[in-house]
């Protein structure tokens, strides 16, 4: 059996790393190549939503989910990616409600225009006067939110 010689492995070994990280960098939500028909196809072999949850000190990681439209992508602080992949498509109006323990204490409502956009979605915590505080941070080519009223 040949073997491979030693640079020669390192020489592929390097360029597939390098390759891979310029397509996450070039495709990623924001990213120079993200809204060209190569991100199109390639959105439909990758998920390239990403979802990042934020807190501060004081709450717990574990008591936090994030539901988007009928799934839990963010289930006690552990992303789930079952729901993720199966709201991946979705275009239109998309509801988040982000949940406490088991108290809803945000909503938000983004509008994608193509259902193969891809974005990054950044929720941040805080206490802040005894209540809990959420932001919701999109990085994408859809970035309007509104928040549901009356939470």
């Amino acid at each position: 059996m040949a073997m491979i010689h030693p640079l020669k492995f390192t020489v592929i070994l390097g360029s597939m790393l390098v390759s891979g990280a310029l397509c996450v960098l070039f495709f990623r939500p924001g990213g120079v190549l993200s809204r060209t028909t190569a991100a199109h196809a390639l959105s439909y072999l990758l998920n390239m939503n990403s979802i990042k949850v934020s807190l501060s000190d004081e709450l717990d990681p574990g008591k936090v989910s994030v539901t988007w439209d009928d799934s839990t992508v963010v289930d006690h602080g552990r992303l789930n990616r079952e729901g993720l992949n199966r709201e991946r498509y979705g275009y239109g109006n998309n509801t988040f409600r982000v949940f406490y323990e088991t108290q809803e204490i945000a909503g938000f409502v983004q509008y994608k225009f193509n259902n193969w956009h891809y974005h990054a979605y950044h929720f941040r915590l805080s206490r802040q006067d005894g209540k809990i505080a959420v932001s919701l941070a999109v990085t994408g080519p859809d970035k309007n939110i509104d928040q549901l009223s009356g939470e």
